[in-house]
């Protein structure tokens, strides 16, 4: 944990943050969504980053909590 008021020690939870509000902005302007939407979307967005792979680890985040690989089932091109 960091001290209330100071995210700049905390900068890796600071900028997942970040990249989470941009992908919600971009979804919600791309879509037209009404605002009552926005939560929906950063649930979705956390979940997509979260079954994401990154360029540090082998596994995505989803793997290394629970032990087994995501399912994308849930996730449709439109």
């Amino acid at each position: 944990w960091t001290p209330p008021g100071t995210p700049q020690l905390n900068g890796v939870a600071e900028r997942r943050n970040r990249t989470l509000l941009d992908m919600v902005r971009s979804m919600m302007s791309f879509t037209e969504f009404p605002k009552p939407f926005w939560g929906y979307a950063l649930e979705t967005d956390a979940k997509l980053l979260n079954m994401a792979l990154s360029k540090l680890v082998s596994q995505t985040p989803y793997e290394i909590w629970h032990g087994k690989p995501a399912s994308y089932k849930y996730f449709e091109s439109v």
